[in-house]
């Protein structure tokens, strides 16, 4: 998981959220890595690293997060990313690059909560057995409840992972 912020202030809520779901969600598993600029970001990732999720601030000195998304996506077309912003100004522009969310800063629990829930589906299919019309089987015997929209969703990303996979 990369968080992506030029606020020290916002990049240490952001990490401390992510814990605590984390810590909350023994199920999902993620490590967090955090950049203060977005050339640090992209030099890391032109240098090989990977990450599933990225969560972008928007407006960040030298490059905006939908700039930083457009670069994103060249190198990686699968990868989720969320927003994070104090401005809702640009959330029609995250579109273009296929964002799973745009949440407005300041962050609350809940809020983030609803947003990692759903991208932690993503983040970790290798745990997934079966995803259904109403639940998500785990290989751990656990089965979530899911709307029909979200099991549409996460099983149209669950057979694109297992084509990606060759499972």
């Amino acid at each position: 998981i990369a968080i992506c912020d030029d606020d020290k202030k916002s990049r240490i809520q952001i990490q401390c959220l992510l814990d605590h779901f984390l810590q909350n969600h023994p199920t999902y598993q993620g490590d967090i890595h955090t950049f203060a600029a977005p050339a640090v970001l992209l030099s890391a990732l032109q240098n090989g690293t990977c990450f599933d999720i990225y969560l972008l601030d928007i407006m960040m000195p030298g490059m905006t997060g939908i700039e930083l998304a457009r670069e994103i996506r060249i190198l990686d077309r699968q990868a989720d990313i969320i927003y994070l912003s104090s401005s809702a100004d640009l959330a029609v522009d995250s579109y273009a690059v296929q964002a799973l969310h745009y949440l407005l800063k300041p962050l609350s629990a809940e809020a983030f909560t609803g947003a990692k829930t759903s991208v932690s589906f993503i983040a970790n299919f290798h745990h997934v057995k079966h995803v259904d019309s109403k639940k998500l089987l785990l290989t751990t015997g656990k089965e979530l409840s899911l709307s029909r929209k979200t099991a549409a969703g996460i099983k149209s990303r669950f057979i694109d992972f297992l084509l990606m996979k060759g499972r």
